[in-house]
């Protein structure tokens, strides 16, 4: 897909005014679509409302969306790692999110890291460094739209399984040969090799080891999801 059909959408949140705009201003020149807030208060608020977010762009278009978000770690009242739970518990899968610390609070940027955050940057901000880190976001944000696509594709797909397939297919992803499922649960093993065709169709997998990737690369999402 062509840069021309990607919009690039960054959420900026810095309690420092002249700061918060200056990194508008400079993403805003190379092509970024810039949300700016001054607090978390006020994203949380402007986000709960009925009305559309205030963007660069006011058409909104068919484009790629790629999203992530710059937030001050010690933001006043609500502070940037409480933000990023509350961001965590409304998305699926979140946005990347980059952290802006002090030196005194690497550490901070660290646990962030380990609960799910893309990245962090100290302060004083270098431009080059910050332009590099945003657009690794960018790019790991298109990432996380194949794969919640991915995710969403398979869920719907589990969901059409009768009882006794999702049965059968938990023995397919552990591994067990027709005839051990068969003697587990009871059944014919023609039976069993019935089931597991129409698993296998109705997952879309050609066979026993495409599903079970499929499966385990649908259990992984579900695992950073819950993060």
């Amino acid at each position: 897909m062509s840069s021309d059909n990607i919009q690039k959408i960054l959420t900026i949140i810095e309690d420092d005014v002249d700061l918060g705009k200056a990194m508008q201003a400079l993403f805003n020149g190379v092509g970024y679509q810039t949300l700016l807030f001054n607090s978390a208060e006020a994203y949380l608020t402007e986000k709960s409302s009925k009305l559309p977010l205030k963007k660069t762009n006011k058409k909104i278009s068919s484009k790629l969306q790629l999203e992530s978000f710059l937030i001050d770690i010690r933001l006043p009242a609500m502070n940037g790692l409480e933000l990023f739970e509350r961001i965590k518990s409304e998305n699926i899968m979140c946005q990347p999110v980059i952290f802006l610390t002090g030196h005194g609070d690497i550490d901070m940027g660290v646990s962030a890291i380990k609960n799910g955050a893309f990245d962090f940057i100290t302060k004083p901000i270098k431009t080059e460094e910050l332009l590099k880190r945003i657009e690794d976001s960018m790019i790991f944000s298109k990432e996380l739209l194949k794969e919640r696509a991915f995710s969403q594709q398979f869920e719907a797909r589990l969901e059409t399984l009768t009882v006794k397939e999702t049965e059968i297919l938990v023995q397919i992803i552990r591994g067990s040969s027709n005839k051990q499922i068969s003697e587990k649960l009871d059944n014919s093993i023609r039976t069993v090799e019935l089931h597991r065709a129409r698993i296998l169709k109705k997952m879309n997998a050609s066979n026993a080891i495409e599903l079970t990737r499929d499966y385990e690369r649908y259990s992984q999402l579900n695992d950073y999801k819950s993060k």
